[in-house]
């Protein structure tokens, strides 16, 4: 482990750093560089205590806290607490550290190298190195101007989530560099180092508990997203990273939002629902609109990121349902150990699924009578191509816990 640095506590132990005294305004102005992470607060604080420590808000009251300027080096508090659920909350907090904005460029300025890692929809992840060793962050940065926004938008939405399957996003710098003819943006995002993908899992002969601890720490993922009235619209097994304890986490929020993205190309890994002109999408689309503008609760699957104080934060909206077909795309995956199984199939205009496909598998799991429970009470309920027919995140999970639970017993027994 000598290889690798920790992210220190104390950002002023980070090499060739400045002191403090030395962070001025003037200085973070003349590079039109900006930064932004975590409140370094113990507690996540409330909306008013926020806005009185918000520097920007204080100067401007109608500049609003999520509006980000990059003509200025401030930092920009958010909010982190988006549930109801007070008690959880404070639970997850002391999973991993948080940051004050002005040290996450301090962490930006400590990189001296970098190694691909990566590429995804917006940008490229590199990992970090400090002095010779291996960072336990990684850098993701966009490719190219119009890439910008998306990246701002990701971060936006990572910084809001303390849970532990979620991945952990440390904060962001963002950078403008102008010339006569034209203007290049630039975004760094700073996330933690994940040990590796789900997805090499595939080749592995995984047990009916792994499968399920599994599928259950992506759930509970899930359930934070819909929780706070976002969709993760991208959930594949590719997104779905480890940590070095074997606990999966979801990744990659560039996609997250309150209505059903679509996609270019449909495939089996995805609903039908993610179809460009699909009515279901469409829907979710003018709901989400509607919504925003009357100004919803998020967990009434309309709104936007604002928290509520009633317990509906603890509902969860229809159009989530779209990530669940996703859940049991590769719990399919977990339990064949294929890559591509084709679940469903355009014929003509319509989607229908592959026939037989359930019972193809249901006969090659009839000697495995767990993977078969796995196969029938999770997976084929969450494949169902109408969005509607399938469970809710927290009936999935429901039925993962009682599985978990029935496995304990057995070994007791």
């Amino acid at each position: 482990m000598d290889q690798y640095r920790a992210l220190p506590q104390d950002f002023s132990a980070l090499p060739g750093r400045r002191k403090r005294s030395h962070f001025s305004q003037e200085d973070t102005n003349l590079s039109k560089r900006r930064s932004f992470g975590r409140t370094a607060q113990n507690s996540a604080p409330d909306s008013t205590s926020i806005f009185e420590q918000n520097e920007v808000c204080q100067n401007n009251p109608d500049h609003s806290p999520y509006k980000i300027s990059t003509k200025k080096c401030r930092p920009v508090l958010r909010p982190l607490s988006l549930s109801s659920d007070s008690e959880a909350r404070a639970k997850r907090r002391d999973v991993l550290p948080k940051y004050a904005q002005k040290d996450v460029l301090r962490l930006h300025n400590a990189v001296t190298k970098t190694f691909l890692i990566g590429k995804g929809l917006y940008g490229e992840v590199s990992g970090v190195i400090i002095d010779g060793k291996i960072a336990s962050y990684v850098q993701k940065k966009n490719l190219k101007n119009e890439h910008y926004q998306g990246l701002l938008d990701e971060v936006e939405v990572g910084l809001q989530f303390t849970c532990p399957n979620l991945l952990k996003y440390i904060g962001a710098v963002t950078e403008e560099q102008s010339s006569l003819f034209s203007t290049q943006k630039s975004i760094s995002i700073y996330m933690e180092l994940m040990s590796g993908s789900l997805e090499s899992q595939l080749s592995s002969k995984l047990s009916h508990q792994q499968i399920l601890q599994y599928l259950h720490n992506i759930a509970s993922g899930l359930l934070e997203l819909h929780s706070s009235g976002l969709i993760h619209n991208d959930l594949k097994i590719d997104n779905i990273l480890l940590r070095g304890d074997g606990t999966a986490v979801i990744g990659d929020l560039g996609r997250a939002k309150s209505s059903i993205s679509c996609l270019d190309e449909l495939s089996s890994a995805f609903p039908p629902e993610m179809f460009y002109f699909h009515p279901t999408r469409l829907e979710s689309e003018a709901s989400s609109s509607e919504a925003t503008s009357i100004g919803s609760s998020p967990d009434s699957g309309y709104g936007g990121l604002t928290s509520s104080p009633e317990p509906q934060g603890l509902k969860d909206f229809k159009f989530a349902r779209a990530d669940i077909y996703g859940l049991g795309y590769i719990g399919l995956q977990l339990l064949t150990g294929d890559h591509f199984p084709l679940v469903w199939k355009m014929i003509g205009e319509e989607e229908h699924l592959v026939e037989g496909i359930f019972e193809q598998y249901q006969q090659q799991f009839s000697n495995k009578p767990n993977h078969l429970r796995i196969l029938n009470e999770l997976v084929i309920p969450c494949l169902k191509l109408e969005l509607f027919e399938r469970p809710s995140t927290r009936e999935v999970l429901r039925r993962i816990d009682r599985q978990l639970e029935d496995c304990e017993h057995m070994d007791l027994g």
